[in-house]
């Protein structure tokens, strides 16, 4: 059944985006009015086929930085949520940039912002979600994972800032939730994502077979030793290897074309004895490839 009516809110809900700036797109195009001299969202109505072609527009799958602008964040914030796998591309299309779908981000911003207090004022240990997750030295999913499930309690959406910019959490409650279980490293799983050598068990049997190293920790919520990459790990494996993910970064070219260029050029990834790494190559090689 084709939906009537809409309200601000559902809009919002319906495309992914914003809903401050879903109002003020709305308002520009004459559909309602601006928000001082209109009603609330959740009440403000109006004919959904009058905004069609609008709110069509918006729920087409954007870049990344389309997408970052719509859910309120920045560049770097939006890839610490992808290395911790909490926003994914909808399409899985190499060469295509357009794979984010904006209801995603919209759906993570109502997990989050579901019950926040208003703030006005970053005072008593309120700090932006991403700041505190920096003091702790960890990313950002293991708070928003705290925040889902209740156990942080304690979030305020920021008057000042829309979307994520706006999600502030007490440090406090976050450091006492979260501060004894943030190990001094990466695991094994989400450093291997960072860098897009999937499925992490190649990560895995590259250090066992001593081709990169890894530090053994306490995990602190479980008490039980486990590998983890530290700062120093992860700088040795920078130095030695890149994958796809990084090279592409590092050169500015898609991997697309790199992976093209290394083959016809006879640069294979790294596989002694024959060994699967995934598409795993050694700087030196690379280096010497295409310079």
């Amino acid at each position: 059944m084709q939906r009537r009516l809409h309200s601000v809110r559902t809009a919002a809900q319906a495309t992914g985006v914003d809903q401050r700036r879903l109002r003020k797109m709305l308002a520009a195009a004459g559909i309602v009015p601006e928000a001082a001299q209109g009603v609330a969202d959740a009440w403000e109505i109006f004919e959904a086929a009058e905004a069609q072609t609008l709110l069509d527009d918006m729920t087409t799958l954007v870049p990344a930085k389309e997408f970052t602008e719509l859910i309120g964040a920045s560049r770097s914030q939006f890839d610490l949520l992808v290395q911790d796998g909490i926003l994914k591309p909808a399409l899985d299309a190499p060469g295509v940039k357009a794979v984010w779908n904006p209801a995603d981000g919209r759906a993570l911003l109502d997990s989050l912002l579901a019950g926040a207090v208003p703030l006005h004022q970053a005072q008593h240990g309120w700090e932006h979600l991403s700041k505190s997750a920096q003091r702790l030295k960890m990313g950002p999913g293991p708070i928003i994972a705290a925040i889902r499930e209740g156990r942080i309690t304690r979030v305020a959406n920021h008057a000042d800032f829309e979307g994520y910019a706006a999600i502030y959490v007490d440090h406090d409650e976050v450091s006492r939730i979260l501060g004894a279980v943030a190990p001094a490293g990466q695991s094994i799983e989400l450093f291997a994502k960072s860098v897009g050598l999937l499925p992490p068990s190649r990560l895995r049997r590259l250090i066992l077979a001593g081709f990169a190293s890894a530090t053994m920790l306490r995990n602190p919520r479980t008490k039980a030793d486990q590998l983890y990459i530290t700062e120093e790990d992860a700088e040795a494996f920078h130095r030695v290897f890149l994958t796809s993910r990084t090279m592409a970064k590092e050169l500015g070219r898609s991997w697309q074309s790199l992976g093209a260029e290394l083959r016809a050029k006879g640069v294979q990834p790294f596989s002694p004895d024959g060994g699967d790494y995934g598409q795993l190559y050694l700087r030196f090689d690379v280096a010497a490839a295409l310079q």
